[in-house]
C-alpha cells in the first residue's frame, strides 16, 4: 500500500512538472505570434471569388452638356486665345475677330533714333513697356511651370495610392495572416491537450481543482487568440471595402481638380497679361488692343474695333477654330459616360455600382444595364466616370464583379 502511494505520489509530481514546462513554451509562443505587427493587422477564413468582363465602349455626354457657338457677325480671326482642352468661365474671352470689310491696319516700326522728338518720346515709352510686359510674362509662365509640376507631383500621388487600394491585398501579406492563424491554432490545439489531461487528472484526485481550472484558463485564452488571428485572415482577405474604394476614388478627384484649379488660375494669368499688350502712360497716340509682335503696333484712330467672343458658360474647350462653328464648350458639371455593349449572359451578373477599371488608371461605376439591342441582343451597359477631352473616343472598360464570401470553417480538436 505504501509502495502504491509512492508511486502515485511520484506521477502526480511528474505531471505537474510537464504541465509547467508546456504552459512556459505556450505563453512565449502565444506572446511572439500575437505581438507581431504584420500578424495583428492581417485577416480571415472566408473565400472571395472576383470575377471580371471586359467591353469596348464610346465616351458620351447628353447633348444638352454641350453647347456651339461663334461670332456674332462674318469676319476674320485674328487671335485665337484658348486651345481643345482648356477650362474656361463664363465671360472669358476666347478669341479676336476682326469683322469683315476693315481696311488694311496701317503698322509703324519705330525706331530710337527717329528724327523727331514724338518718335524719340514714344520709343522710350515702348522700351520701358516692353521691359515691364517682358517681366510680367516671365513670372507668369513660371508661376504656370510651378503649378504644373505641383499638380503632376499631387496628382500621381493619389493616383498611387488608389491604384494600391484597388489592387486588392498583397499575396505575401495573405500568406504571413495565414501562417500566423497556423501557428496560433497549433497553440490553441496544445492548450486543449492540456486541460483536457488536466481535468482527468482532477477527476481521478492527482491534480487540485485550481490546478485543472489554470489549465482550462489557458485554453480559453488560446482558444479566443485562435478566434482573433482567423478574424484578421478575414479582413485581409476581403480587401478593400466598397467605402473603402469610394473613399479614395473621392480623396483623387478631389486632389486632381484642386490642382487643376490652380494651374488654370496660372494658365488664366499668363493669358491676361498676353491679351493685355504693352501699357503706356494716361496720353499717348498708341492703340491699346494686344499686337502680334512689340514692333507692329497700330496708329490710333485706324484701328477698327475688332469682335471678342466671349464664353456663355463655365466649361471645357472641345473644339476652336472649327467650322460651321467657332467654338463648342462642355459645360462644368457634365455627367460623362462610357456607353458599351455586354452579351446577355454577362449583363445578368453585372449590377449598378459595380466598379469599372479604365485606361489611364481611371476608374467608373456602371451606372445602369440595359435595353438589350434588338438586332444583336446585347445589353447596354453606362459606365459614369470623370470628365474627359476626347468626347467620341473608344476605349476599353473591365467590370469587376466580386461574389459574396464562402465560409471557410475551422474544426476544432
Amino acid at each position: 500500500m505504501r509502495v502504491t502511494r509512492h508511486i502515485a505520489w511520484i506521477g502526480t509530481v511528474g505531471a505537474l512538472l510537464a504541465w509547467g514546462f508546456v504552459m512556459s513554451r505556450f505563453s512565449r509562443g502565444s506572446v511572439n505570434a500575437l505581438s507581431s505587427p504584420k500578424a495583428a493587422a492581417l485577416s480571415v477564413h472566408e473565400a472571395v471569388h472576383v470575377e471580371t468582363i471586359e467591353f469596348e465602349g464610346t465616351f458620351v455626354v447628353s447633348d444638352s452638356d454641350r453647347i456651339s457657338f461663334g461670332a456674332a457677325a462674318p469676319g476674320q480671326v485674328k487671335k485665337m486665345l484658348v486651345h481643345p482642352g482648356d477650362h474656361v468661365t463664363k465671360g472669358q474671352i476666347l478669341a479676336l475677330v476682326e469683322p469683315g470689310g476693315t481696311p488694311h491696319v496701317a503698322k509703324v516700326r519705330f525706331n530710337a533714333s527717329a528724327e523727331s522728338a514724338h518718335a524719340r518720346e514714344l520709343s522710350a515709352e515702348l522700351g520701358a513697356a516692353l521691359s515691364d510686359h517682358q517681366v510680367g510674362l516671365a513670372k507668369a509662365k513660371g508661376d504656370l511651370d510651378r503649378a504644373i509640376s505641383d499638380r503632376n507631383q499631387s496628382v500621381a500621388l493619389a493616383q498611387a495610392a488608389m491604384k494600391k487600394l484597388l489592387s486588392g491585398t498583397p499575396p505575401e501579406i495573405i500568406q504571413q495572416a495565414q501562417a500566423a492563424a497556423d501557428q496560433t491554432r497549433q497553440l490553441r490545439d496544445k492548450a486543449k491537450a492540456l486541460s483536457d489531461r488536466d481535468e482527468h487528472a482532477y477527476q481521478e484526485g492527482w491534480i487540485a481543482r485550481n490546478e485543472a481550472t489554470a489549465s482550462k484558463s489557458a485554453f480559453e485564452t488560446a482558444d479566443a487568440a485562435l478566434h482573433k488571428a482567423e478574424e484578421h485572415l478575414q479582413e485581409v482577405k476581403k480587401g478593400p471595402s466598397d467605402s473603402e474604394v469610394q473613399t479614395a476614388r473621392n480623396a483623387f478627384a478631389k486632389t486632381k481638380a484642386a490642382q487643376d484649379k490652380n494651374v488654370q488660375a496660372a494658365r488664366d494669368e499668363l493669358k491676361r497679361i498676353e491679351r493685355s499688350g504693352l501699357a503706356f502712360p494716361g496720353n499717348n497716340p498708341i492703340a491699346a488692343p494686344p499686337f502680334s509682335s512689340p514692333s507692329e503696333i497700330g496708329l490710333k484712330g485706324k484701328i477698327r474695333a475688332r469682335v471678342e467672343i466671349k464664353s456663355p458658360v463655365n466649361g471645357i474647350v472641345l473644339k476652336s477654330g472649327g467650322q460651321p462653328n467657332l467654338f463648342e464648350l462642355l459645360k462644368d458639371g457634365a455627367k460623362w459616360e462610357l456607353l458599351g455593349y455586354v452579351a446577355a449572359r454577362q449583363a445578368a451578373r453585372i449590377r449598378p455600382g459595380s466598379l469599372v477599371r479604365l485606361p489611364k488608371d481611371e476608374s467608373g461605376t456602371v451606372r445602369a444595364i440595359g435595353p438589350p439591342d434588338p438586332k444583336t441582343g446585347n445589353f447596354a451597359i453606362r459606365v459614369s466616370c470623370l470628365p474627359r477631352t476626347d468626347l467620341g473616343s473608344r476605349a476599353k472598360g473591365t467590370v469587376v464583379i466580386r461574389e459574396e464570401p464562402q465560409s471557410v470553417g475551422f474544426a476544432r480538436h
